[in-house]
């Protein structure tokens, strides 16, 4: 949401519409980068934490590319 608003000059609205209500084209794109990011919920990093870890520097960048790629297939109905 944050990405069409920001790069692409989308209303917020219209963002936080289009995507938190499933209207995207392909949302895994998104979601599936976000998901190879993060730790496997174990029953250790429930009880114990992170220990502040943090994400790998390589995420915004595949994050960003995977919104590009789902803002080429969306926007003709994200411009209307």
């Amino acid at each position: 949401m944050s990405y069409l608003f920001r790069e692409h000059g989308i209303d917020a609205m219209d963002a936080v519409n289009f995507v938190g209500f499933g209207r995207s084209a392909r949302l895994s794109l998104v979601t599936h980068v976000a998901a190879a990011y993060l730790p496997a919920i174990t029953p250790e990093l429930v009880k114990e934490g992170s220990h502040g870890a943090v994400i790998d520097p390589a995420y915004a960048e595949a994050m960003k590319a995977a919104c590009e790629e789902l803002y080429e297939l969306d926007k003709e109905r994200l411009n209307r």
